[in-house]
């Protein structure tokens, strides 16, 4: 029994735990700022692209309807794949990895 006691208090203990950093909000935290609470700069002038995706939108569609349209997305990161709506309502997914559609 105080075996099944010690196992039950370390399950809950383990569920009760918080990611330190994850982004439970969108935009980061509950006012949306998009900063991380991370304090290490020394790398950023290292970043690179990972990967660039065009949808096809402004080949595909008249230049009078592309001038009415803006485009933001928000990707999802779902069963292994990057998910987001394109501005004419279009889902698109992509690998993580390479951007393949």
């Amino acid at each position: 029994m105080a075996g099944r006691l010690r196992y039950l208090i370390g399950l809950v203990l383990i569920l009760a735990v918080r990611p330190c950093l994850a982004w439970e909000s969108w935009g980061g935290d509950p006012g949306g700022s998009r900063f991380s609470p991370l304090r290490e700069t020394a790398n950023v002038g290292q970043l690179v692209r990972a990967l660039e995706f065009h949808t096809g939108d402004i080949a595909a569609r008249p230049p009078e309807v592309m001038r009415r349209t803006k485009f933001e997305a928000t990707l999802l990161f779902v069963e292994d794949s990057l998910i987001f709506c394109a501005p004419f309502n279009e889902v698109i997914a992509l690998g993580p990895g390479t951007g393949v559609q």
